[in-house]
């Protein structure tokens, strides 16, 4: 049976507004996800606006609640069908978020593709998370990230679960038989790793440092970078600059918070070698022109 775990609504940016919505279900095992699509609605008016929160009438008369199916609360769609594989999020971009001053209300939808059962979750909104404090440090390490210090990157979060690899990985043995495949890359799931994510990152100078070895003296290709609080990053994920077309490995993550909310991430990279099998990854080639065409612009612009 589908059943929400938890679901949560967290304030990323106020200008230009952000809200990350994510979400988590029990009762199904990791390879049964295929079998589920999420969707995320989003209703507006603050408390006023969530179902039978106000069952009095203007004259302070009880009102009889309608039933659930017949309840006008003015619910969207604001996604479309998200595969059970896919990251289990949404981000809210859209300009009805009017800087965060209004409160919006969240549902997110689960459907089994074969059933066509429909599970959807409790209303939720970002209460007691709304930091202005905070939210104004990350919108100015945005700004930071995108007019200044930073460069065109996307991020490749790591599968962690899902359908384990049938061209390379062993399900008696548990373990990988063969390498380079282009199937997990390397992960042992099937895909390997989610969809990109574009972002601005600040890529500190690789410092000058190598190891003397019995064979000779070998490079270490390893630096820090800094990012902004989305998109979320854990130890082997992988990086791709841009620009540079260099491709970067996520050795262990730093993260900043105010009261338990994330607003900084401090990563230290390892360059992944060209031979390896995370060169392979798709890659957008007019994506990748359109943001170093996008970077040449912001460059131009005066500073002051």
């Amino acid at each position: 049976m589908i059943k929400f775990k938890r679901v949560e609504a967290i304030p990323l940016s106020r200008s230009p507004a952000k809200v990350l919505i994510r979400w988590e279900i029990s009762g199904y095992q990791p390879n049964q996800l295929v079998d589920l699509e999420f969707c995320v609605s989003r209703q507006d008016g603050g408390q006023n606006g969530r179902k039978n929160f106000q069952d009095v009438d203007i004259d302070r008369n009880p009102k009889t609640p309608l039933p659930e199916s017949l309840n006008p609360v003015n619910i969207i769609p604001i996604s479309t069908w998200i595969d059970g594989l896919d990251f289990p999020w949404h981000i809210d971009h859209s300009s009805a978020l009017k800087d965060l001053t209004t409160q919006s209300n969240y549902i997110v939808s689960c459907r089994d593709k074969k059933t066509q059962e429909l599970i959807n979750s409790e209303m939720f909104t970002w209460d007691g998370d709304l930091d202005y404090v905070g939210l104004y440090i990350v919108d100015e390490h945005n700004f930071l990230l995108k007019d200044v210090t930073g460069v065109p990157a996307v991020v490749f979060q790591r599968r962690r679960g899902g359908i384990p690899c049938p061209k390379c990985f062993d399900p008696i043995q548990k373990k990988r038989l063969i390498s380079h495949c282009t199937s997990c890359y390397g992960t042992n799931w099937l895909g390997g790793f989610f969809s990109p994510i574009d972002t601005f990152i600040d890529f500190n100078p690789n410092p000058k440092n190598s190891v003397i070895t019995n064979w000779g003296e070998m490079q270490q290709n390893e630096t820090s970078c800094l990012l902004s609080n989305f998109p979320n990053v854990n130890p082997g994920d992988v990086i791709r600059e841009l620009r540079e077309n260099r491709m970067w490995r996520v050795v262990n993550v730093t993260q900043t918070e105010k009261r338990r909310v994330q607003m900084l991430q401090f990563t230290r990279i390892t360059e992944i070698k060209p031979g390896d099998i995370e060169y392979l990854l798709p890659n957008d080639e007019r994506f990748q022109a359109q943001k170093s065409t996008e970077l040449e612009d912001i460059k131009k612009k005066p500073e002051f």
